[in-house]
């Protein structure tokens, strides 16, 4: 068992060591896109922040299941996207492609459109029931 720990380690050291090298090679070469895209998901996140941080009040107090909707759905869309960032700079492309369709089948959901007060309703009431359920398995 002890010389199993040992090799372990070495072999950790190197893969960290090899795992390092290709993602400051991919930097290099990815730097400006990537940089890019991290520059318009942060102005999006703070920009959402600020929004929900003025507006979430009224929203709440008029029961406007349109607002929690929408901000439910930036939420999830914001967290596909950070994925998706972090697996493009660690070199996942594959990974990251499945997180934009996650991106692109919550700007469907968008246009597709809530119709009424009692879609979004419904919309809010089911997802945090999916939630609550995720949780308990």
């Amino acid at each position: 068992m002890r010389a199993w720990r040992k090799s372990s380690q070495r072999l950790l050291q190197e893969h960290r060591t090899a795992t390092s090298g290709f993602e400051e090679r991919l930097q290099a070469r990815w730097a400006t896109p990537l940089d890019s895209l991290e520059h318009l998901w942060l102005r999006a996140h703070a920009e959402a922040g600020r929004h929900n941080c003025e507006q979430r009040p009224g929203a709440a107090k008029d029961q406007d299941y349109e607002f929690d909707a929408l901000a439910r759905l930036h939420a999830r869309a914001s967290r596909a996207s950070s994925e998706a960032l972090v697996l493009l700079r660690s070199g996942y492309a594959d990974g990251a492609y499945t997180r934009w369709r996650t991106v692109h089948e919550v700007v469907v959901m968008r246009r597709a459109g809530f119709h009424g007060h009692r879609d979004c309703w419904l919309w809010v009431i089911l997802d945090v029931d999916f939630a609550e359920k995720a949780w308990c398995v």
